[in-house]
């Protein structure tokens, strides 16, 4: 097994770094995040041969310079290829999972937790990817599922306690919290510290909105 490099040398030129002394053009190649990066992706390719370093800072730099300008579509390929990638570990945990029921709960615990991460991983980067491709779209789809869920609350508070939760209205005049205390005088059922259900319950909704 190759071991990883502990140091790689590279030729800088230092007029490609801002500066006016060799300190300070060094503290800037330190903190060039460009640079950190390849330096990180360069320790993690070792499995693809023999890669120059400097021509991966170069590229490195090409890239964020890309996405800078607003051409993104090197990372839409990424996040693509992260999800597929990310799919085939959870299949691949799943079936060493199947291998050890019955036999190894600890293993099938522990393989099936490991690919459902996995298999999270892979939504989450289908779901920055397709925030990437459209941001607009999808924020409003968001943005209407939790309004749907939280709609789906205040009417079952509605319907539990027979009254209706107008929270726009409520906001609008700044009585929010004097119709929540004319609701726990309404219904009662105090709690060991002093609040309503009602209270609790509909402070918990309100807290959506804030």
């Amino acid at each position: 097994m190759s071991k990883l490099p502990t140091k790689i040398s590279l030729k800088l030129d230092p007029e490609k770094y801002p500066g006016d002394s060799l300190e300070e053009k060094g503290a800037a190649i330190a903190v060039d995040p460009s640079m950190k990066a390849a330096l990180t992706a360069h320790l993690y390719t070792t499995n693809l041969g023999k890669i120059d370093a400097l021509a991966l800072v170069d590229r490195m730099q090409e890239l964020t310079d890309e996405a800078s300008s607003g051409n993104m579509s090197h990372f839409e390929s990424m996040l693509a290829s992260q999800a597929i990638a990310l799919d085939a570990i959870f299949h691949r945990l799943a079936s060493q999972a199947d291998q050890n029921i019955g036999r190894y709960a600890g293993a099938t615990d522990t393989y099936l937790r490991l690919g459902l991460k996995a298999q999270a991983q892979s939504r989450s980067a289908i779901e920055a990817l397709a925030a990437l491709k459209a941001p607009r779209q999808y924020i409003s789809q968001t943005n209407v599922a939790s309004t749907m869920q939280v709609n789906n609350s205040l009417k079952g508070l509605e319907a539990r306690y027979g009254e209706r939760m107008d929270f726009g209205a409520q906001a609008a005049s700044g009585s929010a919290d004097s119709t929540v205390e004319a609701l726990g005088e309404v219904y009662g059922s105090q709690d060991p510290y002093g609040e309503s259900r009602l209270q609790q319950e509909f402070a918990e909704t309100r807290d959506v909105f804030s």
